[in-house]
């Protein structure tokens, strides 16, 4: 993975991130924090939280001219 590939993923995951963050918040606000909506807005968040802590956490090698060796993100993030 390049290091622009790298900073992409993780640009748009905090993007997830706050958004995934804002819909529970605006359910807590209109007393909604209960049912299927806020479970799957719950879940969500835990998804987009697990994805941005392994691509802070993912241990990376630098190979030759500055890029990362390894698997894309997309296709080596953890399932579930």
């Amino acid at each position: 993975m390049s290091t622009q590939k790298f900073i992409e993923d993780l640009h748009q995951a905090r993007q997830e991130l706050d958004a995934a963050t804002a819909e529970v918040m605006a359910l807590v606000n209109t007393h909604k924090a209960f049912g299927e909506q806020w479970h799957a807005a719950i879940e969500r968040e835990r998804r987009t939280h697990h994805t941005l802590r392994w691509l802070m956490d993912n241990p990376v090698a630098f190979g030759k001219k500055g890029t990362v060796e390894s698997e894309s993100v997309n296709s080596s993030l953890p399932k579930g």
